[in-house]
C-alpha cells in the first residue's frame, strides 16, 4: 500500500487583474529603453562627429543633437510607463505596505511571484530611469562634437 499522492501544486495559477505581459513590461521597459538610448546616441553621435579619422568641429548631420534628445525623451517616457505599469501590477496583486511580510509568507506561489516581479519592476525601472535622466542631462548640457 502506498500513501495517497499529494495534490498537485500549480505555479501558474493566474493572479486576478495582473497579466504576465504587464509584469515583464514593468520589469524590462526602462532597462531596454536605456540600452536603446545608449546605442542610438553612440551610433548617431559617433557617425556625425567622427565620419573619418579626424573629429569634426560640427556634426555632419546638423539635426543629430535634436534626434538624440528626442530619443532620450522617448526613453524617459518609456521608463515612467514601466514604473507605472509595475506599480499598478503590484497594487492589483494585493501588495500592501503594512502587511507585506505576512502576505508574502502565506501567499500562493503565483501571487507571490507576481508581487515579486512587480516590486523588482518598480526597482529596476526607477534605477534605470535615473540613468536615463542623468544621460539626458549630459546630452543637453554638452555639445555633440565638443
Amino acid at each position: 500500500m502506498t500513501a495517497p499522492a499529494a495534490p498537485a501544486h500549480t505555479d501558474s495559477a493566474p493572479v486576478s487583474g495582473v497579466s504576465l505581459g504587464a509584469l515583464w513590461f514593468g520589469l524590462l521597459a526602462a532597462p531596454l529603453a536605456w540600452s536603446a538610448q545608449l546605442m542610438v546616441d553612440y551610433a548617431l553621435i559617433a557617425h556625425t562627429c567622427f565620419p573619418a579619422t579626424a573629429m569634426r568641429d560640427s556634426p555632419l548631420l546638423p539635426s543629430a543633437h535634436g534626434i538624440v534628445l528626442g530619443v532620450s525623451v522617448l526613453a524617459i517616457i518609456v521608463g515612467i510607463a514601466g514604473i507605472a505599469v509595475a506599480a499598478r501590477a503590484y497594487a492589483r496583486s494585493g501588495g500592501h505596505h503594512e502587511s507585506d511580510r505576512q502576505q508574502f509568507h502565506d501567499a500562493p506561489i503565483a501571487t507571490g511571484r507576481a508581487r515579486f516581479m512587480a516590486l523588482m519592476g518598480i526597482l529596476a525601472s526607477s534605477l534605470f530611469l535615473g540613468g536615463i535622466v542623468l544621460h539626458t542631462i549630459g546630452i543637453a548640457m554638452l555639445a555633440p562634437c565638443g
